[in-house]
């Protein structure tokens, strides 16, 4: 069962959708993803009712349900609660339900997965192994980017205009953690392997982050990066690192004051954090006008409860809208994070997102107490999936994708599991003490 798991765990990576843009070009893989992830007969895609199948079976095998963090599940269901409970709300007020389906199949789909992974992986060596299923989905969409690219692109499409993304815009999570985590892999195990695969792993993934062209992925790899530093405790890796960032000072000082506000390809990676701070383009306008009707959405409804899903968002500036040709585009809001908060209210996100604090909380206790090589990569990787993932839902439409809900369902599964492994989190709480009871009197033996 654990392989076909794993097998699951890479095809959401490489079939989610489309290969490349719109589907210009298909591969082999797009047979799978029509039968495994469109909508099936069943209302819901194939892929969805084998992984509770999967769960449920797996449930039922010893071992299952023990030696792991019990905060983690508490959190998952907190969350399919938030579903439940807050699309019942909606539907009250006045919502539709099938959007609210729409809404929340990629959220439910992810955290029922997260379950199956705490089932199923349960050592060390079971994380080490899906971390390499993550790096082979991650170098085959990269290389699937950069083959459209150079073979496709430029003989087809270029002379009318490059396309705005080659493979999907949910990539991003994918490429930015595939460097994180080859990154962590060689500093801390620090072997030539390790160093050459993640050296070979940035030389293929860092062009596809280019050719993809989303600004999002150099905010997500700079902030990830900032967190893989800070955290990274003092000692030879951090003194070379010290040194390394001394020497590239100079370098990147140049690099900003020539480049910040051009447009070639070179200074993309500046240009995506001057396009989201001063110098705002039409995307950075049209987030702007949505991140106000969200808030107004929050403030005209109730903060506390929300609208519930399968509700529409205000719409304050249609200078942006897109309804000619998408006309449900309000359900599903770019910033799915606001979105999600004015859908849910103060209490429903609260619900929603405990399971993220929670998995920061356990894999920071697990980085900082393991001694296990692979434990402390799959926990400080897990920590920068956050930032990654978080990054992705305020930025594009998150909460609505396989890409980054699985991704942030396998750090789930790395703080229920190695939280306990690594000795960081006890699997059983001691018992609360209680006040002794005074012993009884002596009694009278002579009498």
């Amino acid at each position: 069962m654990r392989r076909v798991v794993y097998i699951l765990f890479f095809l959401v990576f490489v079939n989610e959708n489309y290969m490349t843009y719109t589907g210009l070009l298909k591969t082999h893989m797009w047979v799978v993803d029509q039968l495994l992830f469109e909508q099936s007969p069943l209302k819901l895609p194939l892929f969805f009712f084998i992984q509770c199948g999967m769960l449920f079976v797996a449930s039922q095998k010893p071992g299952a349900k023990k030696g792991y963090a019990k905060p983690v599940n508490l959190g998952l269901n907190l969350t399919l609660f938030c579903v439940v409970g807050w699309t019942i709300w909606g539907g009250i007020k006045g919502g539709k339900p099938w959007m609210a389906g729409w809404q929340l199949y990629s959220l439910v789909s992810a955290m029922l997965f997260a379950k199956l992974l705490i089932a199923t992986l349960r050592t060390p060596k079971h994380f080490e192994t899906l971390g390499k299923v993550l790096m082979a989905a991650v170098l085959y969409r990269a290389a699937m980017a950069i083959f459209f690219w150079y073979f496709y692109v430029h003989n087809v499409i270029y002379p009318k205009g490059p396309p705005p993304y080659m493979t999907t815009h949910d990539d991003t999570v994918l490429f930015v953690v595939g460097l994180i985590l080859s990154l962590n892999n060689a500093l801390i195990k620090r072997t030539g392997k390790a160093i050459r695969f993640a050296i070979m792993s940035w030389a293929v993934i860092l062009p596809a982050i280019q050719f993809n062209n989303r600004r999002l992925a150099w905010a997500s790899l700079g902030f990830a990066l900032v967190l893989v530093y800070v955290l990274m405790p003092k000692g030879r890796v951090k003194r070379k690192m010290n040194w390394g960032l001394i020497a590239l000072a100079p370098v990147i000082a140049i690099y900003v004051a020539v480049g910040w506000g051009r447009p070639e390809g070179i200074f993309k990676p500046l240009r995506s954090f001057s396009t989201m701070t001063t110098q705002k383009d039409s995307s950075t306008l049209a987030r702007e006008a949505e991140n106000k009707g969200l808030l107004a959405t929050l403030t005209r409804g109730s903060w506390i409860s929300g609208t519930g899903w399968g509700q529409e968002y205000v719409e304050i500036d249609s200078s942006f809208s897109i309804a000619a040709f998408y006309k449900e585009w309000r359900y599903v809001p770019h910033n799915s994070l606001v979105g999600a908060l004015a859908f849910t209210g103060v209490i429903g996100f609260s619900c929603l997102w405990l399971v993220f604090p929670i998995s920061v909380f356990l894999n920071s206790r697990t980085w900082r107490i393991s001694r296990d090589p692979t434990e402390r990569v799959a926990s400080l990787t897990a920590l920068a999936q956050v930032i990654i993932c978080s990054n992705q839902m305020f930025g594009d439409m998150g909460l609505q994708s396989l890409t980054t809900l699985f991704m942030a369902s396998s750090g789930f599964a790395v703080a229920a599991r190695l939280s306990v492994t690594s000795g960081a989190w006890p699997e059983r709480q001691p018992r609360r003490l209680t006040r002794a009871e005074p012993p009884p009197p002596p009694q009278n033996v002579a009498a």
